[in-house]
């Protein structure tokens, strides 16, 4: 092998890596927060105080939109655009709308 192709090898494993490494966000409401891990856009995994759950939605680099059911606290939807603190942007938990901010 000579070094060019060595280096395009390298190149191909750093970019296939960095594709596998999830995605984590982290939001922040009122006395709480929730981390939400997303191997692609699809594929959520939200973890909440003691738990963690599937969830329905999408999240890419600046928006997470998702509905989760957890065992213990039922049903919670989140949108927000990440790193906007914006009125738009929540978290609805247990019948109450609570602003949310997602970095």
């Amino acid at each position: 092998m000579n070094k060019e192709t060595i280096l395009r090898s390298i190149a191909l494993f750093l970019v296939l890596s960095a594709q596998v490494r999830a995605k984590t966000i982290k939001c922040d409401f009122e006395d709480s927060s929730l981390t939400v891990e997303a191997m692609n856009p699809s594929d959520l995994l939200v973890f909440y105080r003691d738990e963690s759950s599937l969830a329905d939605g999408l999240m890419d680099e600046s928006v997470v939109d998702l509905v989760v059911k957890f065992p213990t606290y039922g049903e919670m939807t989140l949108f927000a655009k990440i790193g906007q603190q914006l009125p738009d942007n929540y978290v609805f938990l247990s019948g109450t709308r609570k602003n949310a901010f997602c970095r």
